[in-house]
């Protein structure tokens, strides 16, 4: 081989080499954004896309995108129970928005092994109440039994809600689908004898039709059953009019959650979830300002679920303001403090004797006065 031929083949193989170096080089560099990029993200999945909770994750997204180096990605899904699904089973899935009632639903239905176990919430975010609306002549959910009622799609939540409540209280019913729109349809043209639409009121839906008079409010009573799974509440009048009747109608309430896997405490899991609670705690003066889609000015996160464990990052974070919050006087404290602000509002001020004293006769001179004019 010449020399010419052994230069040549000496620079390919260096420019090969250096050529495969910068490749690896490039690979690290991505590899390390990707694994950064990757590292905040939370993905918060929803029961579906025009839906209440889609528009809670959306909030999240707005408020604590940035926070703490997060990013949210809100996934819509199909229905509350594959959300369930997809939090306890779905690879790169880390939360989800559900209706509080959804593992109730899949207890009774035998969907799921040991779900209750599994899964946890970190926020009560709000609730909604159950509004079950029949014709007049229908006079209670009793009177329901092998009637048509407009239960929705086996996907949305008011499905579930309204699955659970017949069967708890035993009240067998025809159920139709379709969205709230075609509920109403349905009962305006009789093909429905009652929709349940499950709704913060004031609901614009059940006002339109409180104007209709052949229409009302169902009572949902509270039973020690019903007890177990939702919390009790109340249709007003001031809501709807005459359609909930004087003073108003007994219905309940079902929560929206934050819910997530019951990670392990330690666990790289339980280290993203701890973060996202704490931006979700700390920034919920921005998520209540008015501005956003949802309805955030119920949230309370100390609020128990019935039938749900809070999850561990919750807990910690309400022993902490524990902590930071001083505790409250006692009676005696208050007593003390009373009698302390009732002395204080007896004896004059120094400004008030001083007045006093600049204004009180000299004493000396009233002495003179009185020795001289004897």
């Amino acid at each position: 081989m010449s020399n010419a031929l052994r230069v040549a083949c000496a620079s390919i193989l260096l420019a090969g080499g250096l050529s495969l170096a910068a490749d690896a080089k490039d690979s690290s560099r991505s590899q390390a954004r990707a694994s950064r990029h990757n590292s905040g993200l939370v993905s918060i999945v929803t029961d579906s896309v025009d839906s209440q909770s889609m528009r809670y994750a959306a909030d999240l997204a707005a408020v604590l995108d940035g926070e703490e180096g997060l990013r949210i990605l809100p996934i819509a899904g199909r229905g509350p129970v594959e959300t369930v699904s997809d939090i306890l089973y779905l690879k790169g899935v880390d939360a989800g928005i559900v209706p509080s009632d959804v593992l109730a639903y899949i207890d009774s239905h035998h969907i799921l092994d040991g779900v209750t176990r599994k899964l946890a919430f970190i926020a009560k975010l709000g609730g909604a109440e159950l509004h079950i609306i029949a014709r007049k002549e229908i006079a209670s959910l009793a009177d329901l039994k092998g009637r048509r009622v407009n239960a929705g799609n086996v996907t949305d939540p008011r499905f579930i809600t309204a699955s659970l409540v017949f069967e708890t209280l035993g009240i067998e019913v025809s159920t139709t689908g379709g969205d709230e729109q075609k509920a109403i349809g349905q009962l305006r043209d009789g093909t429905a004898d009652a929709v349940v639409i499950v709704a913060k009121q004031p609901s614009p839906v059940i006002a339109d039709l409180a104007r209709d008079e052949r229409f009302h409010l169902l009572a949902v009573p509270m039973t020690p059953e019903l007890e177990k799974i939702y919390a009790p509440a109340m249709l007003s009048s001031d809501s709807y009019g005459a359609l909930a009747g004087g003073a108003g109608v007994e219905t309940i309430s079902v929560s929206s959650l934050f819910a997530v896997f019951n990670w392990k405490k330690g666990s790289d899991h339980y280290l993203k979830l701890r973060t996202v609670s704490g931006a979700l705690y700390s920034r919920i003066g921005d998520l209540q300002s008015g501005e956003r889609n949802a309805r955030w000015a119920g949230v309370n996160f100390a609020s128990d679920v019935p039938g749900w464990t809070r999850y561990v990052t919750a807990d910690e974070w309400l022993a902490q303001k524990k902590k930071e919050t001083p505790p409250r006087p006692t009676a005696e404290e208050i007593s003390a403090m009373r009698a302390q602000m009732r002395a204080a509002v007896a004896q004059p001020t120094a400004a008030e004797r001083k007045v006093a004293e600049d204004n009180a006769p000299d004493t000396r001179y009233m002495r003179w006065k009185e020795s001289h004019l004897q």
